[in-house]
């Protein structure tokens, strides 16, 4: 009789549980490859922000510019980290599955890989958590800059991110002191805790959804400010991104954000392996990995394109218009756009032309 013959052969209890074990290694390995999509998208959005900062020199080493330089190095690190972290979960678990423990039972080997990834889960947790909570800031601190700094338009997202930013100390707390499951939505410890992430993510999509709606309402009164002016001179000088343009793209990206953030209730939900729902649950968990801190980096990205594009407009502008002398005597050297503005008062109403002025200034402040 040949060898292969003598040796033990599985029981079906073993075989139902290797298939299961691989099942589980081959879903998760569909997360990390979505994530590693997102992150090298991210990778790029990451490059351009770092150019737009550091291509204006006469700003370069300003506070805002370093305060810039500092969330979006912190979010893509963190991202980059939650991503490595992610790998590191998989590659411990698959080892644990298959190679690292022969002498054990499969139970004992599903039980033991489940073990050697619980350290990484409050790590995971947190920065994923506070990436949304820096991201919902860059959001909130972009939508004061519009509306020029009025304090009482920000307070009701700055009460939501609070709010947000409580449920996440929560959140982690809950998970420090009590084992980490494989669901961190789920985590034990009341029904607070059982519920705490559920919570901080929907403060977080309430405040996403409210900056959206005030800059959409923003983009209204300057589109409607801009087609009152749209017979007067200034449109001369219009920047080639305009300002109209700058603020219908936050609100797009901003809808589509809060689309892209809809889609993580399903982390709340509990799906069976063997359910094939369980594979956009693999998708989207990457996928919000990664967004949360891409959103707040596209929109420094196209804030400081804005600024740059705005600047060389208006700088050519100012060297192509320089005081023109004549017999009947000087003439006025011809105003950039962001000077213009105070010529239209007299003739279509301060509130127009102030609203023109706010919202040109403070999408374009200091690339903020």
């Amino acid at each position: 009789m040949s060898g292969a013959d003598s040796s033990p052969s599985l029981s079906d209890d073993d075989v139902e549980l290797l298939y299961k074990m691989g099942r589980t290694i081959t879903q998760d390995v569909v997360g990390i490859i979505w994530e590693t999509v997102f992150l090298s998208a991210y990778g790029v959005f990451f490059g351009v922000a770092l150019w737009t900062i550091f291509r204006n020199p006469k700003s370069r080493f300003s506070l805002s510019h370093l305060l810039l330089l500092l969330i979006v190095v912190y979010l893509y690190l963190s991202s980059l980290t939650l991503w490595a972290l992610n790998v590191t979960y998989w590659y411990k678990r698959a080892h644990a599955y298959f190679m690292d423990y022969p002498a054990m039972s499969l139970a004992d080997r599903r039980e033991q890989g489940q073990t050697n990834v619980e350290k990484l889960g409050v790590p995971m947790e947190a920065l994923f958590m506070f990436n949304m909570i820096v991201g919902d800031s860059v959001v909130i601190w972009r939508v004061w800059a519009i509306y020029a700094r009025m304090q009482w338009v920000v307070l009701l997202p700055v009460l939501m991110l609070l709010m947000s930013f409580a449920f996440t100390i929560i959140d982690i707390n809950c998970l420090t002191l009590s084992s980490f499951s494989s669901q961190s939505a789920l985590a034990g410890g009341g029904g607070v805790c059982d519920h705490a992430e559920l919570i901080s993510w929907a403060f977080s999509f309430a405040t996403n959804g409210i900056c959206t709606v005030l800059i959409g309402v923003r983009a209204w009164q300057h589109r409607k400010t801009t087609r009152a002016l749209a017979r007067s001179s200034v449109n001369r000088y219009s920047s080639r991104m305009s300002t109209n343009r700058i603020l219908s793209l936050l609100v797009e990206s901003g809808f589509i954000y809060c689309l892209f953030w809809l889609t993580q209730y399903i982390l709340f939900v509990q799906i069976d392996r063997a359910n094939p729902g369980i594979y956009a649950y693999e998708l989207f968990a990457g996928m919000g990995d990664q967004i949360s801190g891409m959103y707040p980096t596209l929109i420094i990205v196209i804030v400081n394109l804005h600024q740059t594009v705005w600047d060389a407009d208006t700088d050519r502008a100012t060297s192509n218009c320089k005081e023109v002398r004549g017999g009947g005597g000087d003439v006025p050297e011809a105003r950039s756009p962001r000077s213009l503005r105070f010529n239209m008062r007299g003739s279509m109403g301060g509130s127009s032309s102030s609203t023109l002025n706010e919202v040109r200034a403070e999408v374009g402040r200091e690339g903020v």
